[in-house]
């Protein structure tokens, strides 16, 4: 799959773009505060509904304006194109069409357009809590499993009628009907998620192997409760203290997983530049088994690709995009750093206050055209 245009309205300082983009390498380059990262939170705002920048969407709105407009048309394999919008007013209300008809869930929206991001918030992955890597694991579940967005979505509906009564002090006969159903979804939902983490490995360990030959890189999944005992009985036992507590302890929604490097947590151990390096080895390992599972390509937005990467490992990191042959939207500060390894399909714009122009090397010098 790859994005062939995107147009973008009062987000952030993008006033008005439109840019037609190559299937391989986008090259976005300028100083910081120019536009180059609103730019992809544009994609990851239509593949997600959400912004990997902030949690408050009404800051990603352009200023005096009351609302963003965001299109883009995603074409697959056999030329096959899929038109998407979204808008979001300051009021919270969202709009979201699929080929022009009106969408009511966005996730709809991301069944059509599987996003990587790699950032430098994305080192969350690995120094953050289990959040974010139940989205990981998650992402590509979605992608590969089309019965586990329904499963995740009774077993979080469930979850929330047990919080409530637990807040409620209910009694525990009450909660007997509610944590069989609650169990049942949450056994299912994490056989999901194990069988996904079984294919992955054999993908992320040959490339954590080709990317840490000096260490033994190990991932671990855990289902949000102890294999010691079953989530019924954990349940049962622990009433008392998630009475307390006011929520659920255990159970799918404390899933996640740990890297191990050399018998030690990664985000004890590493630097920053080598936890991006692992980041970087999980969102590629997910694009391997998309691409072996499902024949997609995942399109793959990389900000800032010079934050705590040498110039060697960016090199490894986009050989292996090239070689899944994957989309890229690549942001960066500098535009010397382009020119080597530079595709003769590959596109490079200029960012400047909000405005977009493309930019062709010609011996040394350029060209501009204004795309906005």
């Amino acid at each position: 799959m790859s994005i062939t245009r995107i147009n973008i309205s009062d987000l952030r300082n993008l006033k008005n773009v439109g840019l037609e983009l190559g299937p391989s390498f986008n090259f976005f380059f300028g100083e910081n505060g120019a536009g180059k990262t609103s730019l992809l939170e544009a994609v990851y705002l239509i593949h997600a509904g959400r912004s990997f920048r902030t949690s408050d969407l009404s800051k990603v709105i352009a200023n005096q304006h009351e609302q963003f407009f965001l299109y883009l048309e995603n074409s697959d394999a056999d030329g096959n194109v899929v038109r998407l919008g979204l808008s979001r007013a300051r009021k919270g209300v969202f709009q979201a069409k699929v080929d022009g008809d009106t969408v009511s869930t966005l996730s709809a929206l991301a069944s059509h357009l599987p996003v990587q991001i790699v950032s430098p918030e994305s080192l969350m992955l690995l120094s953050g809590g289990n959040k974010e890597r139940r989205k990981f694991i998650d992402w590509g579940v979605f992608h590969v499993e089309h019965r586990f967005h329904e499963c995740w979505r009774r077993s979080e509906r469930l979850l929330a009628q047990r919080n409530r009564l637990l807040k409620t002090k209910a009694r525990r006969s009450e909660f007997t009907s509610w944590d069989q159903a609650f169990v049942k979804e949450a056994l299912e939902l994490t056989a999901y998620r194990q069988a996904y983490v079984t294919e992955l490995l054999p993908f992320f360990s040959d490339l954590a192997h080709a990317f840490f030959p000096q260490f033994e890189v190990k991932f671990v999944f855990r289902p949000g409760w102890t294999d010691r005992e079953s989530l019924a009985d954990i349940l049962v036992r622990d009433f008392d203290r998630d009475c307390k507590y006011g929520y659920t302890q255990s159970g799918p929604h404390r899933s996640g997983f740990s890297l191990r490097v050399d018998g030690q947590a990664a985000e004890a151990v590493c630097s920053r530049g080598q936890l991006k390096l692992l980041v970087c080895c999980l969102k590629l390992a997910q694009a391997k088994h998309l691409r072996e599972n499902r024949g997609l390509r995942a399109i793959f937005l990389l900000d800032d690709i010079e934050s705590e990467l040498d110039g060697a490992n960016r090199q490894r990191v986009l050989e292996q995009l090239r070689l899944l042959g994957c989309q890229a939207l690549i942001t960066l500060i500098n535009r010397e750093a382009i020119t080597s390894g530079l595709a003769s399909d590959d596109r490079v714009f200029h960012v400047e206050q909000g405005c977009v122009k493309s930019w062709q090397f010609v011996n040394d010098a350029h060209t501009a055209n204004n795309n906005d």
